[in-house]
């Protein structure tokens, strides 16, 4: 996890929202790695598939987002004050902005890594343009060499996986769905089957199986779209 912003002043430290959801995200990993059952040699969650390792991470994300979190979470340094509604509605409005562009770029990301490992050998250049022109909306600069630059895939471990991001973040919010349409978002009864079904069975079986074992049904791209407010 990346070093917090530092206490000044004298003061305690404070955390920016995007470091709160960096705790959260960081904890759903935890959380996954606590709670799968040691009776099976293979639920470590580091053997579940690898496009779902991230689903419990960016499940607890969604919890950043809530107004009665944030007001739990939340209080003015000097006074103890709650956030202010007004201030806690317009950082929960933010959460959306540009999220049409930031799901089409993810999208522009997976297909080139996908392209790129598929087949016979190909100039980069060429796929990459080939990607952009059925997906990009926006202009890209005639020298742009992001390529060289995609570390993920070529240095980080994920080579014709980098899909993973955006399908791991559909079966997060259609997770987190079933906790609002059972009308409380700390409901017990929808916790305690989300940790039997897909912290503790991780990976004794597919994720799919988990996820329809607790969801009852296979997953839904809808979810993530009303989440990022494109339905």
């Amino acid at each position: 996890m990346r070093h917090f912003t530092p206490p000044s002043k004298g003061k305690e430290g404070q955390l920016t929202h995007d470091e709160v959801v960096t705790v959260f995200h960081e904890f759903g990993h935890d959380l996954h790695h606590m709670l799968g059952l040691p009776n099976y040699g293979s639920s470590n969650w580091m053997r579940a598939e690898w496009d779902a390792i991230e689903l419990p991470s960016q499940f607890m994300e969604n919890w950043c987002w809530d107004k009665e979190m944030l007001k739990s979470l939340s209080s003015h340094i000097d006074t103890g004050e709650q956030i202010p509604d007004d201030l806690c509605d317009r950082l929960i409005s933010s959460k959306n902005f540009f999220s049409a562009y930031d799901l089409l770029r993810q999208v522009e990301l997976s297909l080139m890594d996908m392209e790129l490992y598929h087949g016979a050998p190909r100039d980069i250049d060429e796929v990459v343009k080939a990607v952009r022109k059925e997906v990009r909306i926006s202009p890209v600069y005639e020298l742009d060499r992001f390529p060289n630059t995609f570390s993920h895939i070529f240095a980080g471990g994920y080579s014709a996986g980098y899909y993973s991001y955006k399908w791991a973040e559909v079966l997060s919010a259609d997770a987190y769905e079933a906790f609002v349409e059972a009308g409380n978002i700390f409901d017990p009864v929808t916790g305690a089957k989300f940790m039997a079904e897909v912290l503790e069975a991780s990976g004794k079986r597919p994720m799919k199986e988990n996820f329809v074992a607790f969801r009852g049904r296979a997953p839904s791209v809808d979810s993530l779209l009303r989440h990022g407010g494109l339905l």
